[in-house]
């Protein structure tokens, strides 16, 4: 096993610069445990790091079935395949939800900031009913009349991955190559190549 500080960051923002030149966003695939405790998969938006840490941002409405799967198990995956670069990241760790009440002056600074990165038709959404609740056909979906985008709803919310497991392969090389990172107690990275 070596020891290296940050070597997937590098990587992934490496493979994620490529993205950003095609200005395309960055869709992962999240994994949570549905609270029946079968896998729940769903694609979100990588929104960014959290400051300077490793830690994942991605926007999700407070009313869908993830939040509750993340209150009940406070666990998920992501995974990125950048096929661009032929390089796929796994991210496994703690999910933390970042809603209005959350009293941490740098993480509300993170909400505001993505949502005023957001455009008109994505804010839009979250003024939308509940998300998988039963169609009304009644209930108007706000898309064409004038709402306050400004300031976000209450219901915008961020979830915050920890990283805890970082699988990466390389699907360049010939043979593959396979590398599994986690954190060290004094935040740095423990990597050791394994068997694709």
């Amino acid at each position: 096993m070596k020891r290296f500080h940050r070597d997937w960051r590098m990587r992934f923002d490496q493979a994620r610069r490529i993205m950003e030149e095609e200005k395309r966003p960055l869709l992962f695939q999240l994994a949570t445990f549905a609270l029946d405790g079968h896998p729940a998969t769903r694609t979100v938006v990588f929104r960014g790091f959290h400051g300077e840490t490793e830690q994942l941002l991605f926007a999700t409405d407070m009313r869908s079935a993830k939040v509750e799967e993340i209150n009940a198990h406070g666990w998920g995956e992501a995974c990125w395949y950048a096929a661009e670069s032929g390089e796929q990241f796994r991210i496994a760790g703690n999910i933390r939800i970042i809603d209005h009440t959350t009293d941490d002056p740098a993480l509300g600074a993170d909400r505001r900031a993505i949502w005023d990165s957001l455009s008109d038709d994505v804010r839009k959404q979250f003024h939308w009913p509940p998300p998988g609740r039963d169609r009304d056909e009644k209930e108007e979906m706000p898309t064409k009349h004038k709402i306050e985008l400004a300031d976000p709803p209450d219901n915008f919310g961020l979830l915050l991955l920890i990283p805890i497991r970082i699988d990466y392969v390389d699907l360049r090389t010939r043979p593959h190559r396979r590398i599994l990172s986690r954190p060290s107690p004094a935040g740095d990275w423990f990597e050791r190549d394994v068997n694709p």
